[in-house]
């Protein structure tokens, strides 16, 4: 279901159903969070009595399971940079974020991309517990833009 943020109360936020959502279940990332007016999708994690209390957490596990059960091996998906570190770059791809390696990169692409830059993402494996990983393949340039090291 979705839900509007109405606003941050002590301890998470009010929506617009009369409804509670903690903030320890409110984030996929702490470094975003939810503003009054915001648009969220969010499951009921439990009824008490009257008090209804949600969760974009378990929303979230919820879709990222379904995701998970129909990706497989080879895939192309667009996604955003989120976090860029010494040994790769995480790519989000809604639910969640998917490493790609800096080895599986050429070196001056590798330096070329930012956090925040659209590209897309071949799913290389997804692992036993559930870790998926992928390799860029190019940036998704905006209209007029060239790129001249994209393959």
């Amino acid at each position: 279901m979705k839900s509007i943020i109405k606003q941050k109360v002590k301890g998470g936020y009010t929506v617009d159903i009369s409804a509670f959502l903690p903030a320890s279940v409110s984030h996929v990332r702490r470094d975003q969070p939810l503003q009054a007016g915001d648009v969220v999708d969010v499951s009921i994690e439990h009824i008490e009595g009257e008090k209804i209390v949600l969760s974009r957490k378990k929303f979230i596990e919820e879709r990222s399971s379904d995701l998970l059960a129909t990706l497989k091996s080879g895939d192309i998906l667009d996604g955003e940079i989120v976090n860029k570190c010494d040994f790769g770059l995480f790519v989000n791809i809604g639910p969640f974020d998917i490493l790609t390696h800096k080895n599986d990169h050429h070196p001056e692409k590798f330096f070329g991309y930012e956090v925040g830059d659209l590209v897309k993402i071949k799913i290389l494996e997804i692992r036993d517990d559930k870790k998926v990983c992928g390799k860029l393949l190019n940036k998704i340039l905006a209209a007029g833009e060239r790129c001249e090291n994209d393959s």
